[in-house]
């Protein structure tokens, strides 16, 4: 048998491309490609933060402060971009070379939540064709461009500049896909990404980044700057206190777990004095669990066994019930989650173990929020004491102060927390709505019992407040709203003599050449009122600097209209009506009492 070679034959080997795109996009939403490059820019942002020996760490070691950090991501008809002021896509000029674009390529990040090489290509590959990268580090400004999937074939061409001394990165992606196309312009999957990423970031939000979504299709130019959807927990304020709370945590090899359970930060057991049926069934679709990935959330507002719920019906008992699960790890690659970032490894023997847990802290809280419900029940049945008295006696015995439940909701509000869900998706509508019916509500803008006041410029706006349909004229509605406030502002100042205490603090925060401005105006009493709650009387303090804290967060809305540059549905005017109307029923009838 002869050993002569006659030749040698090339049989090209590889990942076929288009199977590259296929295993990247074909079980993945768009929504998902999208979250991918916004986790991009934390990451990067993140990077920033850590690159600093003494930055500010929450009480699981993560970074505290995303304050000067800012991510925008527009979506239009003919193209998707994000846009953000974090590290700059290279840190380091030798970072080119280091495998950021390489498909599955594991992330260096430290606590990360993306991986670069597979964030663009998965958003690309699904939403278009064709894109741009802008990118600033401070040092220089890259820019690249391609109109492929970024092939493994191929080296990115980067064309370096001078550095226009604002860090940024700008990535656009262009010649969109139908589908991609379709979906971006339906109401309903706009709503949904709203929701999601409201959810998804809500840990990100609330530590100060700030998110905002803008969508252009169809000659409509709507934009939202993202508010969290994760709630907080009512924290004991007593160590008596009976209100169901606990945290724990447990060891793992290769990330560290921490577990907090307790009652959605806004609800509010029978027979405590601020308890709010109406506003118990809005929290509803916040119960659940939440399972947290290095701040990034995988799991959200579950009541399923698959994840630790201890009953596969949802009892009455578990009213309020929240658990957050925190994973933190180094390593992004030890933590528990699939490389989508959309669920957790549900048969991994870390997750059996965290769920667990979580049946056994489930089981818990219905136990302590039984007891806590049982003891109302019981003071509901004695006949010899007023209604005031049982709801007293049942503060004592949960361990609760008759003012915590009012001061407590203060300050969940004043840190920014999701007590008006609806209104996170309706910005998405708002614009979409001129080319819509208005809805058949027929309420007023003031109710007809609206008290009159002794101003007569205040009694002149109420008087037409008392008439004036909101579904029939939405924009006047909210321009006549934002003149009662900025009326009964002035009017509340006057009345309670607190001109010159307002005009004081004005100043104090004015440079001597601009402290001027001799009158009141709303902005300055707006500023003023937060800092100062004591001009509320003791017995309603609670409710009315809640509604004040609301009034603020609306005013970019009602500045908005009034400017020209916003529109509005009869939706918002109603809830932003309904958030305000106690704030605005005291300051029109204000008279200070003969003793002040």
């Amino acid at each position: 048998m002869s050993t002569e070679l006659l030749d040698t034959i090339s049989v090209p080997t590889g990942i076929d491309k288009e199977f590259i795109e296929r295993i990247l996009t074909t079980d993945v939403e768009l929504t998902d490609a999208l979250f991918e490059l916004i986790d991009n820019s934390i990451d990067s942002a993140r990077n920033d933060i850590v690159s600093t020996t003494d930055y500010h760490k929450d009480e699981y070691g993560l970074p505290n402060d995303y304050h000067e950090y800012q991510i925008d991501l527009k979506l239009s008809n003919n193209e998707i971009s994000i846009l953000d002021n974090c590290q700059g896509f290279f840190s380091e000029e030798n970072l080119l070379n280091d495998g950021a674009f390489i498909t599955g390529k594991p992330s260096r990040h430290k606590y990360g939540i993306g991986s670069y090489g597979l964030g663009l290509k998965r958003a690309l590959l699904k939403a278009g064709s064709k894109f741009e990268l802008i990118t600033d580090n401070g040092k220089y400004e890259y820019r690249a461009a391609a109109d492929s999937a970024l092939s493994n074939e191929q080296n990115l061409q980067f064309k370096r500049y001078p550095t226009t001394g604002e860090r940024k990165t700008l990535f656009v992606i262009k010649d969109l896909k139908s589908e991609t196309k379709y979906q971006i312009k339906d109401i309903s999957w706009c709503d949904n990404l709203i929701e999601q990423i409201s959810i998804r970031y809500a840990i990100f939000i609330k530590k100060g980044l700030q998110i905002n979504l803008k969508i252009c299709t169809n000659n409509i130019d709507t934009e939202i700057t993202i508010k969290p959807l994760v709630p907080n927990l009512r924290s004991p304020s007593t160590k008596d206190s009976k209100i169901p709370y606990r945290s724990e945590s447990l060891p793992f090899k290769q990330f560290k777990a921490y577990f907090d359970v307790g009652v959605h930060e806004n609800y509010r057991f029978a027979g405590e004095s601020d308890h709010n049926t109406s506003l118990n069934k809005k929290l509803t679709k916040f119960f659940g669990i939440y399972y947290i990935c290095n701040d990034r959330v995988i799991v959200d507002r579950s009541t399923s066994p698959i994840y630790g719920f201890s009953t596969s019906v949802f009892h009455s008992e578990y009213n309020g019930f929240v658990c957050i699960v925190r994973m933190i790890a180094e390593n992004p690659s030890d933590l528990p989650w699939n490389t989508d970032k959309t669920d957790v490894k549900r048969n991994s023997p870390d997750f059996l173990k965290l769920k667990k847990k979580v049946e056994e802290l489930s089981k818990n809280y219905r136990a302590d929020a039984k007891k806590v419900i049982n003891i109302w029940k019981n003071l509901k049945k004695e006949e010899n004491i007023t209604e005031d008295e049982k709801s007293t006696n049942f503060h004592k015995e949960i361990g609760l102060p008759l003012s915590t439940s009012l001061e407590f909701q203060e300050n969940t509000l004043q840190e920014g927390n999701p007590s008006v869900t609806e209104t996170q998706k309706k910005p998405t509508k708002k614009k979409r709505n001129i080319q819509r019916k208005h809805t058949k509500d027929e309420a007023t803008l003031l109710p007809n019992k609206f008290p009159s006041s002794p101003s007569m410029i205040l009694n002149n706006l109420i008087i037409e407040g008392r008439s004036l349909k909101i579904k029939e004229l939405p924009h006047t509605s909210c321009m006549l709203y934002r003149g009662l406030f900025e009326t009964a502002l002035k009017y509340f100042i006057n009345k309670s003599k607190n001109n010159q205490k307002v005009l004081d603090a004005h100043n104090s925060s004015m440079q001597e050449e601009k402290r001027r401005k001799q009158d009141v105006d709303g902005e300055m009493i707006r500023k003023w009122l937060p800092n100062n709650k004591e001009v509320f009387p003791l017995t309603h303090r609670g409710a009315l600097y809640t509604s004040m804290n609301k009034l603020i967060n609306h005013y970019q809305k009602l500045n908005g209209i009034v400017h020209g540059n916003q529109v509005v549905t009869e939706v918002e005017i109603i809830t932003i009506r309904n958030d305000t109307l106690e704030l605005l029923e005291f300051f029109v009838s204000f008279e200070l009492s003969k003793d002040d």
